[in-house]
């Protein structure tokens, strides 16, 4: 499972979300996605440990999966930032 996930909402209609390793030497990529009320997101990929996404009004929340080099993913881990 990734580390603690930590948003800031940039201010530009943006939020940054980065987040920790799942284990110290970690290789592998993250699987992400905004995710909303009653409604399914499609996943993104990224190799780092941080995105920027569009900021949704009153709340921005992501989740994040891990997945080793060797495909295995990890459970999805969500945090939300307050966003006006």
């Amino acid at each position: 499972m990734v580390g603690d996930i930590e948003g800031e909402a940039l201010g530009d209609g943006t939020v940054r979300f980065t987040w920790g390793e799942p284990e110290t030497g970690w290789t592998g990529s993250y699987l992400y996605r905004v995710k909303l009320p009653d409604e399914e997101t499609e996943l993104d990929s990224v190799r780092t440990n941080e995105v920027v996404v569009g900021a949704q009004e009153g709340r921005t929340c992501l989740e994040v999966t891990a997945v080793r080099s060797d495909g295995k993913a990890s459970q999805a881990k969500t945090a939300c930032v307050d966003t006006p």
